[in-house]
């Protein structure tokens, strides 16, 4: 069979790897059921997967035989994914996705209804925007908090799982998210570079920015990043400050022995919000 994409609402997760990967079924808008396999390097933290969410999956579809619990044989279609993104309810989905998420108790089928009938589809912005009092015409104001916090808990799980797959270890995205809330992929995509703040390593995150963003060595978000890497790396060695020549010196090992961008670094770094040049330091 060729090579399928298609958005699944999750209907039972089915296992969960213990060092990632999950395996989960799921019905299209129009009802059509899948099972999806998504392995660890897909899907780093398997834990993020739950009922309710809606997921974009593409890959290589199988037509496959099982015995069901009451011994009859299922034939279900099986989905070697190649690419997962989890994706935000828009429309009808979003009752559904309410109505099934374990963050939102007490916003059953009904309630769910309720708010999208009043509401139609400015509710996600009424969501995102915590505008409780509005919420709280149609549900309770504790569960028109749960409702705007499990929101936001979607979007920042969907950012983990790409720094996941970007290669950031996890207790940085964890610091990364918390600082940025939702707007950390956005911020990330700006400039790279703001990861050196969270303690990234510079190899992951230059690699990332060059690979990823196709960010030039020359790059002025690049050469102030170099800059901050390594007043931390003093930092680390017990320094508070450093002499612009052992500045330039760890500057140019950094960057690939390149006198030419240590140079342009320091040029350039006088425009930085991140540091400062006082006296020769």
């Amino acid at each position: 069979m060729s090579a399928l994409s298609v958005q699944l609402r999750i209907t039972s997760v089915r296992s969960r790897g213990r060092f990632g990967g999950v395996i989960f079924s799921g019905r299209t808008e129009d009802g059509d059921q899948y099972v999806a396999v998504c392995d660890h390097k897909l899907l780093p933290d398997s834990s993020f997967v739950d009922k309710g969410q809606h997921w974009m999956i593409s890959g290589t579809p199988t037509l496959r035989e099982s015995l069901g619990t009451n011994g009859f044989k299922i034939k279900e279609t099986q989905i070697a994914a190649e690419e997962a993104e989890l994706v935000r309810p828009s429309g009808r989905n979003i009752i559904a996705w309410i109505a099934e998420s374990p963050d939102c108790p007490g916003i059953g089928q009904v309630k769910a209804s309720r708010l999208y009938d009043h509401f139609g589809p400015a509710l996600i912005d009424h969501i995102e925007q915590r505008n409780i009092t509005a919420l709280a015409a149609i549900v309770s104001e504790d569960a028109a908090e749960l409702l705007c916090h499990a929101f936001t808990k979607h979007s920042v799980a969907n950012t983990l799982l790409w720094l996941d797959r970007s290669g950031i270890q996890r207790r940085i995205g964890k610091k990364i998210t918390d600082f940025y809330k939702d707007k950390a992929q956005v911020k990330i995509e700006a400039n790279p570079y703001v990861l050196i703040s969270f303690e990234a390593n510079w190899k992951t995150v230059d690699e990332l920015a060059r690979q990823r963003f196709g960010i030039t060595l020359d790059d002025p978000r690049r050469l102030e990043g170099a800059i901050e890497e390594s007043l931390y790396r003093g930092l680390k060695d017990g320094h508070t400050c450093l002499p612009v020549s052992q500045l330039r010196t760890r500057l140019t090992t950094l960057l690939g022995n390149s006198y030419a961008q240590a140079d342009q670094a320091l040029a350039s770094g006088i425009f930085s919000t991140q540091y400062r040049e006082v006296d020769g330091c």
